[in-house]
């Protein structure tokens, strides 16, 4: 996932800086067409082009600083303005058109980009400038000749209002249809997890009654023995707690479904004892297991626990299943970075169990391990002609795994 978030933060930095590429280019090239047209335009026969020195670097002046407009656009006006202030006051001439319309493109330029502050700031120097250009134009004889190009600036101004409020709604509904699909994601989200929910609630509801009903059976059949038979009486309290264990564990996976930020209570955790009560009850079912590294497992992050308790149970399980109830020996290992989990039997290949088969508890297992970066490989013991070995790896760095991750794996 964070993978992808980077790479669409790469993606849209890359395309940011491709428009802004383009319109730096853009920029440059306007600022060399205005200039270039000025000079023609100072050349012509109509105007009186006596003071070369002022006005040849006065129109590189006023129109070649508009490549940087989007980057200072306050600058470049102040620049500008400045600059066509100081020839007008310099040379008495007509007032270049070219040089007129750069001073209009930096005022867009800024009303349509900075903010208001530095627009209101701005203002005065605009009328400033105006006004001296156009008492210093021959062409201009009165207040009311003035008013067209006061009415150009303002038209220009009203312009740049509509262009910036347009770009302001675009933005906002890009903002908006953004937040849209992350609510419609959200939401489906939730539908998801209130499905999960439910259907969790209703297999809690179904095996919970199947299992209680077995357990209160199974006690009725403890208590009606004769004293003369404690082995079956005993299979039989074995089989009774077992089922109650199921049930106690059944109403925590569905309080974890209700409440998955809560933490992860102690019966869900693969405590010294809860691995003996395995071993015992296996052992009590007919399996021969041997366990080694146990001590080991107080050493284990909280975050593991649950997996590394799948993971012996659904081991110790297909050896009771798979290999008619062999000697199987369970070693847990534990080092620096890793935490080594190995279930062996010594059943011959095709062995067969009256338990029923074909279930799904090695995918889950490679699942489960797979959801804290570890790595799962079950097949025959290799140089052996005979059993088989499930052998799981889980990383201690796991341990940083957040309290909600170590609930979904615990409702896994």
């Amino acid at each position: 996932m964070w993978t992808e978030r980077v790479a669409s933060s790469l993606g849209a930095m890359a395309r940011i800086t491709d428009r802004g590429d383009r319109e730096q280019i853009l920029d440059a090239a306007l600022a060399v067409v205005l200039a270039v047209t000025a000079l023609l335009e100072a050349t012509q026969p109509t105007r009186n082009y006596s003071h070369p020195a002022v006005m040849v670097p006065a129109t590189l002046l006023v129109t070649l600083p508009l490549a940087f407009r989007r980057r200072a656009p306050v600058g470049v006006l102040v620049f500008v303005g400045t600059v066509a202030m100081v020839e007008a006051l310099v040379v008495t001439v007509p007032a270049s058109a070219v040089q007129f319309l750069a001073l209009l493109i930096s005022i867009y330029t800024v009303v349509s980009l900075s903010s208001r502050r530095a627009q209101v700031r701005i203002g005065p120097f605009v009328l400033i400038v105006a006004t001296v250009t156009m008492l210093r134009d021959p062409a201009t004889h009165s207040a009311i000749e003035a008013l067209p190009t006061y009415a150009i600036i303002v038209a220009v101004v009203l312009l740049a209002q509509v262009v910036r409020r347009s770009r302001e709604q675009a933005a906002r509904l890009r903002q908006l249809a953004t937040e849209l699909v992350e609510s419609q994601a959200e939401a489906e989200q939730l539908a998801a997890a209130a499905e999960r929910l439910r259907i969790a609630r209703e297999m809690h509801d179904l095996l919970a009654h199947s299992v209680s009903v077995m357990v209160l059976q199974t006690g009725a059949a403890r208590m009606a023995l004769h004293d003369g038979e404690p082995q079956v009486r005993e299979l039989l309290a074995v089989v009774e707690n077992i089922g109650r264990e199921a049930l106690e564990e059944l109403g925590v996976i569905l309080g974890l479904l209700r409440d998955v930020v809560s933490p992860v209570p102690w019966e869900l955790t693969a405590s010294n004892a809860r691995l003996d009560r395995l071993v015992e009850t296996m052992r009590s079912a007919g399996l021969p297991v041997t366990i080694r590294g146990s001590a080991h497992v107080a050493l284990v992050p909280q975050a593991l626990q649950q997996t590394l308790f799948r993971v012996v149970q659904e081991g110790l399980t297909n050896s009771l299943k798979h290999a008619n109830a062999a000697v199987t020996t369970v070693d847990i290992s534990i080092d620096e970075s890793s935490v080594v989990v190995r279930i062996l039997d010594e059943g011959e290949p095709g062995s067969q169990s009256l338990l029923p088969t074909g279930g799904n508890g090695l995918i889950g297992v490679q699942e489960r391990v797979r959801a804290v970066g570890g790595v799962v490989d079950c097949g025959p013991v290799p140089g052996v002609g005979g059993g088989w070995q499930l052998r799981a790896i889980l990383p201690l760095a796991a341990e940083a795994l957040s309290d909600e991750g170590v609930a979904a794996d615990a409702i896994l």
